[in-house]
């Protein structure tokens, strides 16, 4: 099968290019009016990367109540949070903000600075999450084909997205408005692999019908022995949290739900098919676990038993189908996160350095030259990304690398929050209080995932150790280090924005609180 992989991979993306090339045909309007409601509610899909696709099970059978925390966020605050997320899209289309660190920046006394650490922070919290997927896709085609992992199947993955991004991502300067190229090409790749794990997840189901009482009893006990309500610990409450905060502030998010959005309506109408798809991501999860659990050698990888579980059965078409709906979540990812991240890499930290120059601000082509750096910014940011993947270490699980992305969105999602519900918005606060939760988000939890073994067991109980500040440990470092990063962001803004209360006011309050 060594080549087999390889022909379905080529032609999935010759595919790909085709459909995206109909969606920006401007001659078949009244099918995409029909279809972009579907198309749209699959695209907020994109949330579901290699990470759940192949992670899901992974954190189910190694962690347990983790693997449920990923989808519960999202669900609670598409299920509760609809006012908000309305709110949000309109305030974001009445400023004709073109990304998310546009609008906060913009909310927050236009400033570019506040702007440029959201997007810093961006940088800083996907680059690994977008080699996670580079890194997949390589494990991934080496398993199904039996070649050895290889460094060159990541580069051409990433030279072949960063094409695709580069030609249909920024065809115009513009490109940061709607684009349904985009937002179709996504969705069916959304609808791709939910196929692909619902085809699994019944082979799995099928092989568990046909074992005997006992080897099915002996893997449900295995599995469902994550699940029990003693083992619930405060990763399962940071996690929702994180996952919560994630389906707004990661760009590839903010990108679909909200500048591909034509109105709130949109929101509100994919509100219920996206709790549906999440639903069945949560669902398949749990006959893949336990088949892989039942019937996979003892040592196999749980992060692999998705693809694992039809290449044991001898099932080549069901193993290629699974491995082109990891593709397929692999790539709608760093596609969309890729094109998020180069408009907000070039508008907040390239072209205001570009336009301090008075020639080139008066040039005729700055839409070109603008539109040659968003291009150069997803040669960066692949680039960037591909150099991570190759110096991961082999060990590094899926759902730890996703994690701490998430940790990273979180600290532009109070100010995210605070520039949607309106107020007086502080941009000094702002900028302080995310300088510090990037600063201590980078100490502990970025740095431990590059720093050398023998440097963290140095560290290992003393007060600036990175899992165990001032001697506060006891909690996963996940936990550890989003409370830290977080607490101090929020406490930064507090103490930041007291500056502003006058000494006039602290009697009056003083008076108050003896009444």
């Amino acid at each position: 099968m060594p080549l087999m992989p390889l022909i379905v991979a080529i032609g999935y993306a010759i595919a790909l290019f085709a459909f995206a090339s109909w969606a920006n045909r401007a001659d078949n309007q009244r099918m995409k009016r029909v279809l972009r409601p579907s198309a749209y509610a699959l695209a907020i899909a994109v949330y579901c990367t290699s990470w759940t696709y192949y992670g899901a099970v992974g954190s189910a059978v190694s962690d347990g109540w983790s693997y449920p925390a990923i989808y519960l966020g999202p669900i609670l605050v598409f299920v509760f949070a609809l006012p908000f997320l309305r709110r949000m899209v309109d305030a974001v289309k009445a400023d004709g903000a073109n990304s998310i660190s546009d609008f906060i920046g913009g909310r927050f006394g236009s400033s570019g600075g506040v702007a440029a650490l959201v997007t810093i922070l961006a940088l800083c919290g996907t680059i690994p999450y977008i080699a996670l997927q580079l890194r997949s896709l390589s494990t991934t085609f080496a398993l199904i084909s039996g070649q050895g992992a290889s460094d060159l199947t990541m580069a051409v993955a990433a030279i072949g997205l960063a094409l695709f991004a580069m030609v249909y991502g920024t065809r115009h300067y513009h490109a940061a408005s709607r684009n349904d190229a985009v937002l179709f090409a996504v969705g069916f790749e959304s609808f791709l692999k939910l196929a692909a794990l619902l085809s699994v997840a019944a082979m799995a189901a099928l092989l568990l019908f046909r074992l005997d009482a006992a080897a099915i009893t002996t893997a449900s006990t295995a599995f469902a022995a994550n699940f029990a309500p003693d083992t619930i610990s405060a990763d399962f409450f940071i996690i929702t949290l994180l996952s919560m905060s994630a389906i707004i502030t990661l760009p590839r998010q903010f990108y679909v739900t909200v500048i591909e959005a034509q109105s709130s309506e949109d929101v509100a109408r994919a509100r219920w098919p996206f709790v549906a798809y999440l639903l069945l991501m949560m669902l398949v999860v749990l006959p893949i676990s336990v088949a892989g659990l039942a019937l996979l050698p003892d040592g196999t990888r749980p992060d692999v038993f998705v693809l694992q579980l039809p290449l044991e059965q001898g099932m080549g078409a069901l193993a290629l189908f699974v491995f082109l709906g990891g593709f397929s979540a692999a790539t709608a990812m760093v596609l969309v996160e890729t094109i998020a991240l180069a408009t907000m890499m070039s508008n907040d930290l390239i072209a205001p350095r570009l336009l301090t120059n008075p020639h080139l601000a008066k040039e005729r082509n700055l839409g070109d030259t603008l539109l040659f750096v968003r291009r150069g910014s997803i040669a960066f940011i692949m680039l960037a990304a591909l150099i991570w993947a190759i110096g991961m270490r082999d060990n590094q699980g899926l759902a730890s690398i996703g994690l701490i992305a998430f940790a990273a969105m979180a600290q532009f999602a109070p100010v995210l929050i605070m520039a949607v519900m309106g107020g007086d918005r502080d941009s000094m606060a702002a900028k302080v209080s995310l300088s510090v939760g990037l600063i201590v988000w980078i100490y502990t939890l970025a740095l431990p995932q590059i720093m050398p073994l023998n440097w963290l067991a140095a560290l290992d109980g003393t007060a600036i150790d990175p899992n165990g500040l001032l001697g506060i440990d006891g909690l996963s470092p996940i936990s550890h280090g989003t409370l830290w990063s977080l607490g101090a962001n929020l406490l930064a803004f507090i103490i930041v924005t007291m500056r502003r209360v006058q000494p006039s006011a602290f009697p009056a309050l003083l008076r108050d609180s003896r009444m």
